[in-house]
């Protein structure tokens, strides 16, 4: 039985990353950031707090067809950088073609940037050799909740013969909480196994393009969030995600939407030497 993420499935080095980030993003040690490089994060963050319709929640639309922005790895310098490697590709130079459009992007584990490497220390953080990369941009953190919810979806190349056996990759979305340099984590693992990638117990033999998504809604106010995996729209899977990550004990059911807004997407771990193809990152407001 292949089940929901579980913290016994990272190995040391993921864990230890995802430790990292948890301590770099939780409120409790917010005050470990410089006071300038604190600013800096809420400042920006600030700027997509807005209240209103729908209309005023941040969409945002990635193609890859021209740039990497909004992703950060170990180019990236100083505290809004990050680990591992975002490359971009064409259709005259990639091994896949684009989900859509003439480009797309492929994300590797690899060595962090010289600020999560070196300098952390300085500001009380510890440092960190390797990791993934994330979605740091703060503009993309919103306060507004739409009446609608909202929706993050990232097209991921999936082939199961890019991957040994195990945990192929992890991958997360978060929502942050509002007025605060804080986030909650929601994650699941594909594992491969016999051939194939799964998400849960549903099997992913062929290669191709699969959007993953979150869709993020409310009853009576509180939070419901539903993955879905697609393929050319269609709907081949969905499940619910009931449970934190980090804080299996803490219900989804358990939160106030009008606590959060929209966060970023993680590869909390990723097989080492494999270059995974990303394409047509979307966020926007739900239906």
């Amino acid at each position: 039985m292949r089940t929901f993420l579980s913290n016994s499935n990272f190995n040391f080095v993921a864990a230890l990353c995802s430790l990292f980030l948890l301590i770099l993003f939780s409120s409790c040690e917010k005050e470990s950031l410089s006071v300038l490089e604190d600013n800096i994060l809420d400042a920006k963050a600030q700027n997509n707090e807005k209240e209103g319709s729908d209309d005023d929640f941040q969409s945002f639309h990635q193609s890859f067809n021209n740039n990497t922005d909004a992703w950060a790895d170990q180019y990236v310098e100083g505290v809004l950088g990050w680990c591992g490697t975002i490359e971009l590709w064409t259709k005259k130079t990639g091994e896949v073609m684009p989900s859509k459009g003439n480009g797309y992007a492929t994300v590797m584990w690899g060595e962090c940037n010289t600020f999560w490497s070196e300098e952390a220390d300085e500001e009380g953080l510890p440092t960190f050799q390797y990791g993934a990369p994330a979605t740091q941009d703060p503009d993309l953190w919103s306060a507004t909740w739409p009446s609608s919810g909202f929706i993050q979806n990232l097209d991921i190349y999936l082939d199961p013969a890019m991957f040994d056996n195990g945990v192929a990759f992890t991958y997360s979305n978060s929502l942050k909480l509002q007025g605060e340099m804080a986030f909650i984590y929601f994650a699941f693992d594909v594992v491969k196994d016999a051939g194939s990638l799964y998400i849960n117990d549903f099997e992913v033999s062929e290669a191709g393009w699969y959007t993953f998504s979150y869709v993020y809604g409310e009853d009576e106010g509180k939070l419901l969030i539903d993955f879905q995996l697609l393929q050319k729209n269609q709907l081949l899977y969905s499940f619910p995600i009931e449970k934190r990550l980090y804080a299996p004990e803490v219900s989804t059911s358990d939160l106030w939407v009008d606590d959060y807004g929209s966060g970023y997407i993680w590869f909390v771990y990723l097989q080492d030497g494999v270059a995974l193809p990303i394409d047509e990152q979307m966020l926007r407001a739900g239906k």
